[in-house]
C-alpha cells in the first residue's frame, strides 16, 4: 500500500540509529582487522582434538598446523568478509 502524500515514514529514534552505526562500525573494523592479521577472531582457528590428525591432509596442505595445537578453519577469510559486509549493512 503506497504512502499518501504528507504522511511521514516511521523512522527509528536517534539513539537507536546511533547504536546501529556504532555496532556496524565496530563490526567493520573487527572484520578488517581480522583479515589483515591484527586480531585473531574465534572463527579463525580451532583446536585439534588430541590424537586425531590426518597426516595426508597435512602433507597436501589442506590442514595447516601451528605450534600451539590449532588448525586454520577453512573459509575463515569469507567469514571475516561477512562480518565486514554486515558492518557496512548496519
Amino acid at each position: 500500500m503506497p504512502l499518501e502524500q504528507g504522511v511521514d515514514r516511521i523512522r527509528p529514534r536517534l539513539p537507536v540509529r546511533i547504536a546501529l552505526v556504532v555496532v556496524g562500525l565496530a563490526a567493520f573494523v573487527y572484520g578488517t582487522a581480522s583479515l589483515v592479521g591484527l586480531v585473531t577472531p574465534p572463527w579463525w582457528e580451532r583446536p585439534i582434538p588430541f590424537g586425531i590428525v590426518d597426516l595426508d591432509k597435512v602433507e597436501s596442505g589442506e590442514i595447516r598446523l601451528t605450534d600451539d595445537g590449532v588448525k586454520s578453519r577453512p573459509g575463515r577469510e569469507w567469514i571475516s568478509g561477512g562480518v565486514i559486509a554486515a558492518g557496512l549493512a548496519l
